[in-house]
């Protein structure tokens, strides 16, 4: 099954800006950070019909580096039933920056079959810019 986005919300201590790019025909959402400091990053809430038992998640992302745009540096992935409150400890993946190879690719994160009906992204800057073209969730309903 997967899932839709239904918001992107930005940290507000942070400068980002959300533009939607067109590149060669492919939609993409980008955001731009201008702000400096160490922890800048875009945080996406998604949210499902029902509870669901989560093993993984692919992103489709950009790695034109020689355009300041990079896959993120980290991710921290939250669960939560209701959507207001995500306790609990997030899940942490760090991606190891590649300055070869500038295909955009796809990025799979083990979720480890947490449970939840609202999930919460947060991807961390590499560079000045993120860009994601697909957001795709492998789960099932949850026992």
């Amino acid at each position: 099954m997967s899932g839709l986005l239904v918001s992107v919300e930005m940290d507000k201590s942070e400068k980002c800006i959300a533009n939607i790019l067109s590149l060669s025909g492919n939609g993409w959402v980008a955001w731009k950070n201008d702000s400096a400091g160490p922890d800048r990053h875009v945080e996406m809430i998604f949210e499902f019909d029902t509870v669901r038992n989560f093993s993984a998640v692919h992103l489709y992302t950009n790695n034109y580096f020689s355009r300041d745009v990079q896959v993120f540096s980290k991710a921290k992935v939250f669960f939560s039933i209701g959507g207001k409150f995500f306790n609990g400890r997030p899940l942490s993946f760090s991606y190891m920056p590649d300055t070869v190879l500038e295909n955009a690719r796809n990025v799979s994160i083990n979720l480890r079959h947490r449970i939840g009906r609202f999930v919460k992204l947060q991807l961390h800057f590499a560079a000045r810019w993120i860009m994601i073209s697909e957001v795709y969730f492998d789960s099932g309903e949850s026992p």
